[in-house]
């Protein structure tokens, strides 16, 4: 394995997870300044959402014909052209599909530079360095969160050009720095679509299976309805400044980091898993309420 490589995708993530991440603290600003509805801000959420999932296993697939390194750039540089027309423009229908862009362009960078890590890292390695990445990952989104809070203290355009700017930025550092891992194949590119396809009706679950994903599906709801809303609930109602918002995204993303790095892994080797999934969503649900 190519530690140097690994140490330069790395990097390359931390940058631009956290220019990718500098629009969510003004976003609440962007909404309220053009008098959208309160609804607006879970649309905005879920059509990126969407994309990400629409797009993400055909950007891998092409990645694996076409070479990592160009998909890096392209998700990078569309991500924030995509940023800059949802920064800008003011019709509600064009917001929406830079939306979607923004969606499809950013997945293009996430999946790409996971397959990335898994070019060059070995069998015996892999899931250290995919824990590395998402490390990195979970910083970053704190930092640009930070940075975005403070950016927006001078208006939340300037935070959307800041971080278009930036996007151009790291594009070029990835254009320079970044080596190729993917011999490019010759003929007719394979996209993969199955995800779009209707499933396979005899797939069978067990009780035990089906209770859990019944379980995810509901914590899931929970947690992105927390996560969609909790920028807009901190600038709209308690009226925060946007810097205070990036400061408070920022916290919870450190203390993500830490519990996934320290505290789930000791929790898992002294309790049952399933004691601590429950004490888990008790003292959420229970944060939840005495915070609102």
């Amino acid at each position: 394995m190519d530690k140097n490589k690994m140490k330069k995708i790395l990097f390359i993530n931390f940058i631009t997870m956290a220019t990718f991440n500098m629009a969510h603290p003004v976003t609440p600003s962007l909404i309220n300044a053009l008098s959208m509805p309160t609804y607006m801000f879970g649309v905005l959420y879920s059509t990126m959402s969407i994309a990400h999932f629409v797009m993400s296993p055909i950007w891998g697939s092409m990645s694996d014909h076409k070479g990592r390194k160009r998909f890096l750039v392209i998700g990078v540089i569309g991500y924030g052209i995509s940023q800059l027309g949802f920064g800008f423009i003011e019709s509600t229908p064009l917001i929406l599909l830079f939306r979607i862009t923004g969606g499809a362009m950013s997945v293009a960078f996430i999946t790409t530079c996971i397959a990335y890590v898994s070019d060059i890292s070995s069998k015996e390695e892999r899931t250290k360095y995919m824990s590395y990445h998402t490390a990195t990952t979970s910083i970053a989104s704190s930092a640009g969160a930070l940075i975005g809070g403070f950016c927006g203290g001078y208006g939340y355009k300037f935070a959307f050009l800041t971080q278009f700017i930036l996007c151009l930025i790291v594009a070029g550092i990835i254009y320079f720095i970044v080596d190729e891992t993917i011999d490019k194949k010759q003929g007719k590119i394979k996209i993969y679509t199955k995800h779009l396809k209707k499933g396979n009706n005899n797939t069978r679950l067990t009780p035990i299976l089906s209770t859990m994903m019944i379980v995810m599906t509901l914590v899931t709801i929970a947690t992105t309805s927390y996560n969609s809303t909790i920028n807009y609930y901190l600038e709209s109602v308690l009226n925060m400044p946007t810097m205070v918002n990036g400061i408070v995204m920022a916290i919870a993303g450190f203390i993500a980091l830490i519990m996934n790095l320290w505290i789930n892994p000791y929790l898992s080797k002294k309790f049952n898993e399933k004691y601590t999934l429950v004490a888990a969503c008790i003292i959420s649900g229970i944060s939840m309420v005495v915070a609102s």
